[in-house]
């Protein structure tokens, strides 16, 4: 797992999948060369904004 603490990402990407784990929310971007593909968990405040994400559309998402 990588931590950057004080420095914003933004990563662009193919929604693969949109779920949870144990309560915490994550959307699953495609990511070539790697098997697992890019988690991006979303605070609780963003899930109307992931709500209306549809699988297999193209977003950037801000992480900080």
């Amino acid at each position: 797992m990588l931590n950057i603490s004080g420095t914003t990402l933004h990563i662009t990407g193919i929604i693969d999948d949109i779920s949870s784990n144990f309560g915490d929310y994550y959307v699953a971007l495609k990511a070539g060369g790697t098997f697992l593909g890019i988690y991006v968990y979303v605070q609780n405040s963003a899930l109307n904004d992931v709500a209306a994400l549809s699988l297999g559309e193209k977003v950037t998402m801000y992480c900080e």
